[in-house]
């Protein structure tokens, strides 16, 4: 009713079943599940109203000066007289990749767009210890991003953990309960890995979430930090063909997070072969397409995907 109404008062080019089912996509996922659809209905109106105007055969960089100053799109073009244009799903989908509906979607794509060059991030590489990728969502655009952290033991007369590049409160505190986590694991024994004994007495551990260029917030770090802390203890290399993202509780059950299609997004744009998420968010992701995703309930069930067993002890970092 909504699509139909947008169309109507517009006076748009009708729209194929093929791309209305694209729109509802589209609503799942603003709303982050797909047992939810949107309020921000300006977005979808803007999108519509965008899509209307790429069937006509105009050029996205064309409909850039067209918002509003309350961000409302005005369409360059209406019906077609002949009535032989549709708006397809094709061009739904091209106005909702390029975020050009939004204008802090627009900030958002140009601050990965100038910045992702210069990160150092190297999907797939060699095995190393203490390295592991996280995800974040950016700002208020949403927009799915993927984080180094790299984590460092070194010994010393005070042990400590100390934390570089994170400025959120929250952040700060499940960094906190990932290296105490990570070290009252360690110093068990009851992980699926090779034993160690190791003196934490001795140990000061430094957490650095490498070229982070934006405000770090929340607890959706914390799966990956926790396994860096137990690779760099042990010394032994993570695999570095996944992302991950997940909170974690003293007992290691990995916890919901926010933003999970929009990190899955940010996965994929990189080129990582697998994305590990907590199996709650299963039921929010939209689509399934272009990468391995690994729902986990657990971080007993992370440790034997990720590390490196048959390198362990050789450090690579």
């Amino acid at each position: 009713q909504f699509i139909v109404q947008e169309i109507k008062n517009n006076n748009l080019n009708p729209m194929t079943y093929d791309g209305c089912c694209e729109v509802v996509r589209i609503a799942q996922y603003l709303a982050g599940s797909k047992d939810k659809l949107t309020l921000r209905l300006r977005l979808l109106a803007n999108i519509i109203k965008m899509a209307n105007d790429v069937a006509m055969g105009k050029d996205i960089e064309e409909l850039l000066g067209n918002f509003d100053e309350k961000g409302n799109y005005n369409p360059e073009t209406q019906k077609d007289e002949n009535n032989k244009v549709y708006i397809a799903a094709e061009h739904v989908r091209k106005v909702f990749d390029t975020g050009i509906y939004s204008m802090e979607k627009q900030v958002a794509l140009n601050y990965i767009k100038n910045f992702k060059r210069y990160k150092n991030i190297v999907p797939n590489d060699e095995p190393k210890v203490g390295v592991v990728y996280g995800l974040a969502v950016l700002g208020a655009g949403g927009i799915g991003d993927v984080t180094k952290i790299i984590v460092q033991i070194l010994e010393s007369k005070n042990p400590g953990t100390h934390l570089l590049n994170i400025s959120g409160d929250i952040a700060k505190h499940s960094i906190t309960l990932a290296s105490a986590l990570s070290k009252k694991l360690v110093a068990e024994k009851k992980l699926p890995l090779p034993k160690k004994d190791i003196d934490l007495n001795k140990k000061e551990i430094y957490i650095q979430f490498s070229q982070s260029y934006s405000k770090i917030d929340g607890d959706s770090a914390t799966a990956a930090v926790c396994l860096a802390i137990i690779s760099a203890l042990l010394d032994i290399p993570l695999k570095q063909d996944f992302a991950i993202t997940g909170s974690l509780d003293l007992s290691g059950n990995v916890l919901a997070i926010g933003g999970v299609n929009e990190k899955i997004e940010a996965a994929k744009r990189y080129g990582f072969k697998r994305v590990i998420i907590p199996e709650a968010n299963m039921i929010d992701v939209i689509e399934t397409g272009g990468i391995e995703i690994i729902p986990v309930k657990t971080l007993d069930e992370i440790v034997p995907l990720v590390f490196d067993l048959d390198n362990g002890g050789g450090r690579k970092n």
